[in-house]
């Protein structure tokens, strides 16, 4: 992406660190095309894995399957394991 993008929004993409994210968002690294991406909806299927910039506090959200970007909702779901942001990394909510 050109510099112009940065910093990006929440539920965008494509980060590389959470210097690319706005204010306290941090960058999302995916580690497979299925990873949800917390806080926004759809993107579980899309195919590049492309990671997002997220809030710290967010949790993982669902919506029927897409191949779209992941858009920014509120809505909790339990369908997949909640994260939550520990130090420097995402774990599962107890």
């Amino acid at each position: 992406k050109p510099k112009s993008v940065f910093p990006l929004s929440e539920c965008e993409g494509d980060c590389d660190s959470d210097h690319d994210c706005k204010d306290d968002l941090i960058c999302f690294e995916r580690h497979g095309t299925i990873e949800p991406v917390p806080g926004c909806l759809g993107g579980e299927d899309e195919s590049k894995g492309t990671d997002y910039c997220s809030r710290k506090d967010a949790e993982i959200v669902t919506a029927p399957p897409t191949t779209a970007a992941p858009s920014i909702s509120l809505q909790p779901t339990s369908t997949y394991p909640r994260l939550k942001y520990v130090g420097d990394e995402w774990k599962p909510k107890s």
